[in-house]
């Protein structure tokens, strides 16, 4: 069998070793040569042989020969051009590619006069044309398939679902289902309100790109039944009659990206600082570890939540502004907001635990209407461009929207701000939605909500925290089955112990929200205590929006919590301190928010897996805790010897990857970075790589990460992950994740080559992080943007 191949190779001897490999199985003429990069064909032996010879090997499936392949496609084409050729609009297309999208492909795709409307996995695109524009296409030889973009799977579940319910209550009043629409155009006139007999819902529609909002805008104004509420560049907030027909005619209209139903976000909701080794391992006596000089002075910390009790002792002196929605609630009388940020920066005045970061600035955003719902705008550049204009640079959003891990209600809008504002990190609920399966006792995955969804997003699960007063204990020392009968009936789910006392592991608790998202990523990206979690209590909030646990301190200020609420902002205040800790050693004064999450994963430390069979069919990262528990202690309060690489290219920058790029060319497809681990290292070795990826649902801008070490082994990113694996692929390629990881618990000594490799970049040129912490030293400080040794 015959495969087309990537070869990815390093200086002219790699070059080399590829071409004649490659030259012996194929013509000269089938071969392309690219920065970094030799593809061409082979056979199974062929790839061996390149394998063999220390290359990495990027292998698609069977290789058609091009009259084939093409003859395959136009026939496609053809029984796809009715519909393209009666439709006023052209529709939506799924286009399949032979490989990465290279820049010939993409000019002849120009030429045709295609239209790129974005990436919707691996190597497939959603485009637009012609049925003419199509079949000029169609005689290239670079496509696998093209399909309709299917009006159906716009919707998302609960649309789908409430539809169907409609449909069927109109027909059991004796109204056929197929009448419903034209009655409709009856029943009342373009933009007149919606009737009030029967309930109605909102509903967001997303739209491929901003330039296609005022077409669909329009087309909504002249619907009955149907209000716009709200827009946004890319979302239109509608709305109309619960489960209406309608809907099924907005799902046709080729601007149409995504339709779900809205419902508003909700909340996720001491001695955790233990937990993520901020404390003291002193069961007697445990404290802050004081002679540690990060306390988060001159970082801001945006608390977007149900505001902040501004005149609680632990956090007046705190605040650094007040920035409330438009009719968000006066005070916190939810409570919600006001725990958040003492356990980010809560000054511990009445002897209550202090928060993670204790010297830090909060800015409060507000978000609660006069019924208790969260205030999300259709348009999230209105909830967070104002907080960053105060100064903020860390925004803690401990809420969101259960949506089974999609990507469209939020995270979209999420992942486009943090790419269009690159030094900001968002740290985000995983959510509060884990449950075991109806009558078992295993998890329930791909709960997670949104925005944690999001790409660009630091997604924080919860775990139990460590216990050193277990007399004083209550609540925290149940079982999941106990604390939450309904959810966990049986085992092993159910057994779980929460909080285990003195030195004992945690585990991440039953009700954290998992994995994967619906476009198969990773999250959350890592784990931090959210079990019965003390923190500041709002003067305003009553007892009943605390529960029982075992607080240390003044039941007047301090309160217990539980959720991913509480977890979240423990790695807020963590990422308050790391960027005070680059930004006083080092000359990177504005590290990215890809920098500062490629920090935090390179901190976290692997729990054992508590479900066996998830973690033989995941790997490591898994869907559980991401990358591991966080553990700032590894970073903050290093080793003699322990040293950290850290690289951060901004999109702009001339050091930005592209991929495919022509050898020689002034853009690279790819850079190497050295460094030494000496004689006897300690500890651990970690390589982070990171980056903002464009918005859109799947990775736009694929990079990838691989390492050399002293003994000539290649290791990769993420390369225990085994879910959604191409068995054709070298040690388990990751396409599906902008965070990738490589650790060696005991390094051997010598001289390791990192290598980020731009895979696949339909929006270039791509800008990346990448931390490297352990016992090491640079070869050249240079090729770094900064170097830290303890």
């Amino acid at each position: 069998m015959i495969y087309r191949v990537e070869v990815l190779v390093d200086g002219d001897d790699d070059r080399q070793k590829a071409l004649d490999l490659l030259r012996e199985q194929t013509e000269t003429d089938k071969i392309s040569e690219y920065d970094g990069l030799v593809t061409g064909l082979a056979t199974d032996e062929g790839i061996q042989q390149l394998r063999d010879g220390g290359l990495r090997v990027e292998a698609s499936s069977a290789f058609k020969e091009a009259t084939e392949a093409v003859a395959d496609v136009q026939a496609q084409v053809e029984q796809l051009a009715p519909r393209l050729d009666q439709s006023a609009e052209p529709p939506a297309l799924r286009l399949e590619l032979r490989g990465p999208l290279r820049p010939k492909w993409k000019q002849l795709m120009e030429e045709a006069q295609v239209e790129m409307l974005g990436k919707v996995d691996v190597n497939t695109y959603l485009v637009r044309g012609t049925s003419g524009a199509v079949r000029q296409l169609a005689t290239n030889d670079f496509l696998r398939n093209i399909t309709l973009d299917s009006a159906d799977e716009k919707l998302s579940d609960d649309v789908r679902e409430a539809m169907q319910r409609r449909l069927l209550e109109d027909e059991m009043e004796g109204v056929p289902g197929e009448a419903v629409g034209g009655m409709l155009d009856i029943m009342s006139s373009p933009a007149a309100p919606v009737a009030s007999a029967l309930p109605t819902a909102l509903y967001d529609i997303s739209t491929h790109n901003a330039g296609e909002t005022p077409s669909l805008l329009q087309k909504l104004g002249t619907l009955p039944n149907v209000v716009i509420e709200e827009s946004a560049p890319t979302t239109v907030r509608i709305r109309t009659t619960q489960g209406s027909a309608v809907l099924n005619q907005i799902k046709t209209w080729p601007e149409v990206c995504y339709l779900a139903t809205f419902t508003p976000a909700k909340f996720a909701c001491g001695r955790g600082a233990m937990t993520i080794g901020f404390l003291e391992a002193n069961p007697a006596q445990p404290t802050l570890r004081v002679d540690l000089p990060w306390t988060g002075k001159g970082e801001v910390v945006a608390v977007l939540d149900s505001g902040i009790d501004e005149k609680h002792p632990d956090l007046k002196t705190a605040m650094q502004g007040s920035l409330p929605m438009p009719n968000a609630r006066p005070t916190d009388d939810i409570g919600h907001g006001t725990h958040v940020a003492g356990i980010i920066a809560g000054r511990g005045t009445k002897k209550g635990p202090k928060g993670i970061a204790p010297k830090a600035k909060l800015i409060s955003r507000a978000m609660i209407d006069g019924e208790g719902r969260l205030l999300t705008p259709v348009d999230y550049a209105d909830l967070f461009k104002p907080v960053v204009d105060a100064g903020a640079t860390i925004f803690n959003l401990s809420w969101g929207f259960s949506t089974g891990g999609s990507y469209f209600e939020g995270s979209r809008q999420l992942d486009q701000f943090a790419y269009e504002y690159p030094d900001v990190l968002f740290v985000v609920a995983a959510g509060n939605e884990g449950a075991a399966k109806q009558g078992t006792g295993d998890y329930e995955y791909g709960t997670v909500a949104a925005p944690g969804s999001a790409k660009n997003a630091l997604t924080v699960g919860a775990t139990g925290l460590r216990c050193h007063h277990p007399a004083e204990c209550t609540n925290c020392q149940l079982t999941t089955g106990q604390k939450w009968p309904p959810r966990f009936s049986l085992p092993p789910a159910a057994n779980l112990t929460l909080t285990p006392i003195a030195g004992g592991p945690v585990s991440v608790v039953g009700i954290s929200s998992r994995g994967p998202t619906d476009f198969n990523s990773v999250k959350p990206d890592l784990v931090a205590p959210g079990v019965a979690v003390e923190s500041t209590r709002s003067q305003f909030a009553d007892d009943a929006r605390f529960e029982a646990g075992c607080p240390m301190s003044s039941a007047k200020y301090y309160g217990c919590k539980t959720g991913t609420s509480m977890a979240t902002p423990f790695v807020s205040g963590a990422a308050a301190l790391i960027r005070q800790f680059i930004r006083q050693k080092t000359a990177l004064d504005k590290p990215s928010s890809a920098l500062l999450k490629a920090l935090l994963i390179a901190c976290t430390q692997p729990l054992d897996s508590i479900t066996p069979q998830i973690n033989d069919l995941v790997g490591t990262p898994d869907f559980d805790q991401g990358f591991g528990l966080l553990n700032i202690r590894t970073l903050l309060e290093p080793a003699v010897g322990q040293g950290l690489l850290l690289i951060d290219i901004d999109n702009q920058s001339p050091l930005a990857l592209a991929s495919r790029q022509p050898v020689g060319a002034a853009i690279r497809s790819y850079r190497t970075h050295a460094f030494t681990v000496p004689a006897n290292p300690t500890g651990p070795l970690s390589v982070v790589l990171c980056w903002n990826d464009p918005p859109g649902v799947s990775i736009q801008n694929n990079l990838q990460l691989d390492m050399a070490t002293p003994a000539s082994e290649r290791l990769y990113g993420n390369q225990g992950h085994k879910f959604m694996r191409n068995p054709l692929s070298v040690n388990l390629t990751d396409h599906y994740n902008n965070v990738e990881r490589i650790r060696i618990d005991a390094p051997t000594p010598g001289t390791y080559t990192v290598r980020v490799f731009a895979e696949n970049t339909s929006l270039p040129n791509q800008g990346y992080s990448l931390a490297v912490s352990g016992a090491v030293t640079a070869n050249v400080p240079e090729d770094w943007s900064a170097v830290v040794v303890a």
